[in-house]
């Protein structure tokens, strides 16, 4: 996950497109602790997940397709903003 966080933007789309069933249930699993509030935010960091709220919550639902979770992370950026600094640091 910290090779996925440091990469440029063309190879974090690449890295994410490719990657197998293990790294995508991790970041859903982040987002999932994120929004149940397992993890303490500042006011800056919950202000930006505010705006992709709808799509994390997609990538932490179990019934979204894995395909579909791959999507919304690349498109909506929402790996880049789940806090995954947070959890990496703990």
């Amino acid at each position: 996950m910290k090779r996925v966080k440091r990469a440029e933007p063309t190879l974090r789309k690449a890295l994410i497109n490719n990657c197998n069933k293990e790294l995508v249930n991790c970041k859903s699993e982040c987002v999932l602790n994120v929004l149940n509030g397992n993890i303490r935010l500042t006011g800056c960091k919950t202000h930006k997940l505010k705006k992709r709220k709808s799509a994390l919550r997609k990538v932490a639902d179990r019934q979204v397709p894995l395909c579909a979770k791959k999507r919304l992370i690349v498109e909506r950026g929402a790996e880049r903003h789940s806090a995954n600094d947070r959890q990496l640091n703990t």
